[in-house]
């Protein structure tokens, strides 16, 4: 019971912050994703997969979705989710739930 609160609960989140960027997520809200990832990686992978998703199809009508870049954005939503917990999500604005390139998130990340 718990756990369908808690999955509604971000999933109402994911729905209302398609748009969030590193410099938009709270601390608190990346230790939420930090804490759910640990506990379920499941249901964070799901969750993030969900935003991924959504935004693509309301940005391009896309409805292709390669397992391979479903790996490549969960890798990328997780470095995300280190640079805001690192306090290193305002000098790095990247979108959330959008595949920026692993060679830009290596940059920004060895930039600190």
């Amino acid at each position: 019971m718990m756990r369908d609160n808690e999955e509604l609960a971000m999933r109402t989140w994911v729905e209302k912050n398609l748009e969030a960027t590193t410099v938009s997520l709270s601390r608190d809200m990346a230790l939420r994703w930090q804490r759910l990832m640990m506990r379920d990686v499941k249901l964070y992978s799901r969750l993030a997969l969900y935003g991924f998703v959504k935004l693509r199809r309301r940005e391009r009508q896309d409805e292709s979705f390669p397992e391979r870049e479903f790996c490549h954005f969960l890798g990328e939503f997780h470095v995300k989710i280190r640079l805001v917990l690192r306090e290193m999500g305002r000098a790095n604005p990247l979108p959330l739930f959008q595949m920026v390139g692993l060679e830009e998130l290596r940059a920004k990340e060895s930039l600190h």
